[in-house]
């Protein structure tokens, strides 16, 4: 029996997509007969046809569609491989990609990327920043590499590796008068700034607030913790957002931070997270970076007194 060969699966991929054989021959400089003969050998090894052949524009038959999405797979796992083998030829040249929630990819890694790039000046860090829920959503497809942030959960095959822990703090306007320390009951009928849905900081603040009077109430709902730190400082509300974010802000003195009664300290874990089943080498050599320097995220992140003097109090990503 034939074998299935790359170029005929290229040949369909691309038919498909412009739906015409003489299309596909213009793009690949072919005769059309010769993208027809790659169909008909695919066809044939099959056993079933993949095409219906109408005028202007052929259309996959059942069948045809279920071998696409098989064709797709494959010549994009031959695309993975030939992108490990080009790194593994050019050293240290080329992109790793990278996903971080808004506090870690804005605020922390910027630094860590910074010295990265004196070890490694060939290699572009290229990082998406989403929250917990679009992260969890982008490693599962592989549209990323290593994601930053609370660990994503029920994705089979993930390896992941704390890396700090990050406290949450509640800050209002420099102007604002509130009790100090804040009863939860006060803060919840204070207005209140919240951050888009599926970050991690919205999910705190509801398990925090949402049952009591007023706490289902919000003023403002931003995307990123700059937007909410900057609508804070400009009077809008209080807000809860993690305190490496809330720094500038602080110094500046356009917003206060607030310590919440009982003490309470309120922190998610971050963890550094890959599929388990191989990552390229540059991917590979950014994730060993970042576990050599987790002391200085830990104390970069993990700051306990912007925190407001941390307990065992701890919220985790719903």
């Amino acid at each position: 029996m034939m074998a299935i060969s790359i170029q005929m699966l290229e040949m369909f991929c691309a038919a498909v997509r412009s739906q015409s054989f003489s299309a596909v021959a213009k793009d690949r400089f072919v005769s059309q007969p010769h993208v027809s003969t790659q169909i008909r050998r695919l066809e044939q090894h099959c056993g079933f046809p993949l095409f219906v052949r109408s005028q202007p524009r052929i259309h996959l038959t059942e069948a045809g569609e279920v071998l696409y999405g098989y064709a797709q797979q494959v010549l994009h796992a031959l695309a993975e491989l030939e992108e490990a083998g080009r790194q593994f030829r050019t050293a240290e040249h080329g992109v790793v990609r990278v996903g971080a929630v808004d506090s870690a990819g804005n605020f922390v890694l910027p630094e860590v990327i910074s010295k990265f790039n004196r070890r490694y000046p060939q290699v572009v860090v290229e990082v998406r920043i989403g929250n917990t829920t679009e992260l969890a959503g982008w490693i599962e497809a592989g549209d990323i590499e290593i994601a930053v942030g609370p660990r994503p959960r029920n994705i089979p095959g993930l390896a992941s590796d704390l890396l700090y822990r990050e406290f949450l703090i509640v800050v209002r306007p420099a102007g604002m008068e509130v009790p100090e320390p804040v009863p939860v009951e006060t803060l919840a009928r204070l207005p209140k700034v919240i951050r888009e849905e599926g970050s991690f900081s919205l999910s705190v603040m509801r398990n925090l607030v949402g049952g009591l009077p007023g706490g289902s109430q919000y003023v403002a709902q931003l995307r990123g913790s700059t937007a909410v730190n900057e609508a804070v400082a400009a009077g809008l509300g209080v807000a809860l957002v993690p305190a490496t974010t809330a720094r500038p802000w602080l110094a500046a003195g356009a917003v206060r931070a607030c310590t919440l009664a009982g003490d309470r300290a309120l922190f998610n874990d971050f963890f550094l997270s890959w599929r388990s089943n191989g990552l390229a080498p540059l991917a590979r050599a950014f994730t060993s970076y970042l576990q050599t320097v987790k002391e200085e995220l830990k104390q970069r992140a993990g700051d306990r007194d912007l925190g407001r003097h941390a307990t065992s109090t701890a919220y985790t990503a719903a």
